[in-house]
């Protein structure tokens, strides 16, 4: 394998540290949209319930 030198080895390791970030990103906003789809269910399943408990009224 041929030497590749500084500017090559420099910007392959700003690319490695741009994955690096992206993929945190993208892990962060997974979990986000998990969390707030949780939420909304949650929410409906209150919503049900007081529904159903007016019902029983």
């Amino acid at each position: 394998m041929q030497d590749a030198g500084l500017p090559t080895a420099i910007i392959l390791e700003l690319l490695r540290g741009v994955v690096a970030e992206t993929s945190l990103m993208l892990e962060r906003a997974g979990r986000a949209e998990k969390e707030a789809a949780v939420k909304e269910a949650v929410e409906g399943v209150r919503e049900a319930a007081k529904d159903q408990g007016d019902k029983d009224k």
